[in-house]
This record gives C-alpha cells, sequence and structure tokens, in this order.
C-alpha cells in the first residue's frame, strides 16, 4: 500500500475509518521513527557538551581558589601558619606543665601581652590589654 495524499483522498471518498486510521498512523510513525534518530542525537550531543562545560567550571573554580590561596607568598594559609608557629611557641612557654593545655587566669594579660599582633597585643599599656581581654567576654 502506498502511503500518501492519494491514499488519504482515497480513504475518504470511500469513507472507510478504518483505512483512514491505519494511513494516519503509518505516516505519524514514519515521521516520528526519521525523526527519531535526530532527536537521539541531540540528546546525547547536549548531555556531553553540558557535562564538558560543567566540568570545566568546576575545575577553572579549583584552579582559581589554587591560584588565590595556595600559590602567593602572603596568602592566609601562609599568614596563618606563620601565626600559629608564634601562638605555638609562646603558649608552650607559658605553661610546659600540662604540655600546654591549660594557663592560669593569672597569666592571661601577660600572655596576650607577649604576642605580636594580629593576634595579641605586644607594645600596648597593661590596662588596654586587660579592656581588650573583658571584651573578648573569656569564660572558664
Amino acid at each position: 500500500m502506498r502511503i500518501g495524499i492519494e491514499s488519504c483522498l482515497t480513504a475518504l471518498i470511500l469513507s472507510n475509518a478504518k483505512i483512514l486510521i491505519q494511513i494516519v498512523l503509518q505516516v505519524t510513525a514514519k515521521i516520528y521513527f526519521s525523526t527519531l534518530g535526530y532527536a537521539v542525537a541531540y540528546f546525547l550531543s547536549f548531555i556531553i557538551i553540558c557535562t564538558f562545560v560543567m566540568l570545566n567550571l568546576f575545575i577553572l573554580v579549583i584552579l582559581d581558589q589554587f591560584d588565590q590561596f595556595y600559590l602567593p607568598k602572603d596568602s592566609p594559609i601562609t599568614l596563618y601558619k606563620k601565626d600559629l608557629e608564634v601562638f605555638k611557641a609562646v603558649w608552650s612557654g607559658f605553661k610546659p606543665s600540662h604540655s600546654g593545655l591549660k594557663l592560669p587566669d593569672s597569666k592571661i594579660v601577660e600572655f596576650f601581652g607577649t604576642i605580636d599582633p594580629p593576634l595579641g597585643m605586644k607594645g600596648e599599656p597593661r590596662m588596654k590589654v586587660i579592656r581588650q581581654i573583658l571584651e573578648l567576654e573569656l569564660r572558664r
């Protein structure tokens, strides 16, 4: 059976609804399966390209963070490591017993007055150091 406008007209003329439905189904199936390949190709290429772009954006963010925080000499991580070493050295000097776990209340002012800024207040008057410590609202 040939599918086309002639078949549809013939079916209309003969008023045979069964043949008309069969022809419409065959035409739509032919159109569907002929465009199915394009749809699958478009979908797969879209998914692959989107995945590639998102992966590259993710890698870009990681590399940007690496450039910002790890490579420069004055990066926050490097400064933190230096401050941590200074803090450890001063802390262990104040309390060699107890393995550096506890510091008596009486030595807090002296402790903060020994550390250089930004962690401590070296060179500041004793009353200013006490005022700053009270503003921290330290609790036992």
